[in-house]
């Protein structure tokens, strides 16, 4: 395995274009590294992250605190809480690990039980094997669960921060399921546009479009007519 070292990270960023790179995973461990530009989009997470600071400086906004940072320095952030770097120096970089389950580790019994920890959207189709096996070979989710190795009819399959459900349906009965339309968040659409050209699975229509509403997005269907839309917001 290649070291984890800045140097690496930073090349394997210069190399993938973007604003982050995933470096290691390792069971429910994800390793990344990061490194925002101007402004810091990030939206919350469904699972438990630590960033350790590779590099510069600024101000962390975690939940409803917002402290100085600079390198070196550990910052925690729960599952579903709402974060971001702020007045970042020029030269901020961090490490980025997620871990454990989808809504986080156990907390306190004081805490809020009540606070949404993420969405698990349900898509439904006729063939759950099929649908894995495009998730996960063609889009590069993980395979989360499956409860049957031989004909599954109820599956999860997650990527980054992001997990779907997918669920069998009968096809006698198809026409009275209806199909959702899924909008992804992403950090750089460009570059998840570029990673999937060759994948074959892209409708003739599917391109990169800039929209009237300031995002940049495509979109395509997957085995089962289910809309999948990946965007990014375009900057001010």
């Amino acid at each position: 395995m290649q070291r984890l070292t800045i140097e690496n990270a930073q090349e394997a960023l210069k190399h993938h274009g973007g604003l982050f790179r995933q470096l290691l995973k390792h069971g429910t461990l994800e390793v990344e590294y990061y490194k925002p530009e101007d402004r810091d989009y990030q939206a919350p997470h469904s699972r438990d992250e630590i960033y350790v600071i590779a590099s510069g400086s600024g101000f962390f906004l975690n939940g409803e605190s917002r402290e100085p940072f600079e390198m070196g320095e550990v910052l925690f952030v729960p599952a579903g809480v709402e974060h971001r770097f702020e007045e970042f120096t020029d030269d901020f970089a961090t490490w980025v690990f997620f871990y454990g389950p989808e809504g986080g580790e156990l907390r306190d019994e004081d805490d809020d039980s009540a606070r949404f920890r993420s969405i698990n959207p349900v898509l439904p189709s006729t063939d759950v094997a099929r649908s894995i096996d495009f998730y996960v070979t063609k889009l590069g989710f993980r395979l989360m669960f499956q409860d049957s190795q031989e004909a599954p009819q109820y599956a999860g399959v997650g990527r980054g921060a992001v997990s779907l459900h997918l669920q069998w349906h009968d096809e006698q009965e198809w026409d009275r399921v209806e199909r959702p339309m899924i909008r992804f968040v992403i950090e750089n659409v460009g570059y998840l546009f570029d990673e999937w050209s060759d994948r074959e699975v892209f409708h003739e229509q599917t391109a990169v479009r800039e929209t009237i509403w300031r995002t940049k997005e495509f979109a395509f269907f997957d085995p089962d007519m289910n809309g999948l839309t990946f965007y990014s917001d375009l900057e001010d």
